[in-house]
């Protein structure tokens, strides 16, 4: 019996900041109101952060797309923060993942019996240090070719 119990947790959505984000911007992370702000290789604003509810979801039916409500608010508290406006009609993607934790709370930092099930669902029976699946051909595989872009 696996002890992981997922949690919600960072979403992150990305867009273009008006005006253009400097090129030299380090990562901007406010660890209070937990938000970050980093610029990706092609110029647009990469936004994350907790803002959520501290929840047990069902991870085999957890919507991997970021909620609008959150999207506004990350996007508000950027902008208070950071002073970096992000339109919400410039966000390009949106993303929800969800942070794997013992009962009790505390992370889990290694592979779970979840991932082995899961990796034997895909066929592909050995789990890699990424806690993906490792496939029988040369590479690894996320374990998730559906949320991969």
């Amino acid at each position: 019996m696996s002890l992981c119990r997922s949690k919600a947790g960072e979403s992150s959505c990305c867009g273009r900041a008006r005006p253009p984000l400097p090129t030299d911007l380090p990562w901007l992370i406010d660890p209070v109101r937990q938000v970050h702000i980093r610029q990706d290789v092609d110029g647009r604003a990469l936004v994350g952060g907790f803002l959520g509810k501290d929840e047990t979801v069902d991870p085999s039916a957890f919507d991997h797309d970021a909620d609008p409500d959150w999207i506004a608010t990350v996007l508000e508290q950027t902008a208070q923060n950071f002073g970096i406006e992000i339109d919400r009609s410039s966000v390009i993607d949106s993303w929800a993942g969800l942070y794997p934790s013992t009962p009790d709370q505390h992370p889990i930092i290694d592979r779970t019996d979840a991932d082995l099930r899961r990796c034997r669902r895909v066929r592909r029976p050995r789990t890699d240090a990424r806690s993906g699946c490792r496939t029988a051909r040369r590479g690894v595989d996320t374990g998730w070719p559906d949320q991969l872009p």
